[in-house]
Parts: structure tokens; C-alpha cells; sequence
């Protein structure tokens, strides 16, 4: 099972992690850790389409599938960070996944 973890204030001190993606395919999870990553980097309006690309390829989410035995691998910009790790807990079986946007929509309109 790989877990995708979110912090919102990432510093050198104690940062609050929270779930939020967990997959058991590999390739899913580093899709989402990407278009994650994505998102906040093209916010940031100081950074130009080459220095969003460069930030956005890792060696060891793209090339090196093999590397995820007890290694974390995390990814952030301005303070707001993203950590993937494989995990075999149980606590991670059962975390509820995102609403798509149909079921956002219909749990908002009823």
C-alpha cells in the first residue's frame, strides 16, 4: 500500500501530516503526488514552465521503482509539502477516498 501524506505548514520543527491518498498501485500513487505538486507550483506565478517541469521530475518516483522499501520520498513548494512512503499497516486499508465532482455536486444540490 503506498500513502500519500499532506502537509499544509512544513518546517524543521514539528509538522501535522495528514492521509490523503493511499493506493495499493504504485503508479497511482505518484500520479497523484504529481498532479498535487502540479497544482501548487503552477499558483506560484514567479515560476516559469521549464522551472515547473524540472521541480516536477525525481529520479525516484520516475526512474527507480524499486527504491520504496523504507524510504520516503517527499516533494513541496512553499511551505506546503507532500510525502509518499509504502506502508504495510492496516490502518491504511480503509481510508475514505475523495468525492468525485458528480458526487460533490449531488451531496451539495441534494
Amino acid at each position: 500500500m503506498f500513502v500519500v501524506k499532506k502537509c499544509d505548514n512544513h518546517s524543521y520543527g514539528r509538522n501535522k501530516w495528514n492521509v490523503v491518498f493511499t493506493s495499493p498501485d504504485r503508479a497511482s500513487a505518484v500520479a497523484f503526488l504529481k498532479m498535487e505538486l502540479r497544482y501548487i507550483l503552477e499558483a506560484d506565478h514567479n515560476l516559469t514552465r521549464d522551472q515547473i517541469n524540472s521541480k516536477l521530475q525525481n529520479y525516484y518516483l520516475d526512474n527507480n521503482e524499486s527504491y520504496y522499501r523504507n524510504h520516503r520520498v517527499e516533494m513541496g513548494h512553499n511551505g506546503i509539502y507532500f510525502s509518499m512512503i509504502k506502508s504495510c499497516s492496516v490502518e491504511y486499508q480503509d481510508v475514505p477516498k475523495r468525492p468525485d465532482r458528480t458526487e460533490l455536486l449531488d451531496s451539495i444540490l441534494g
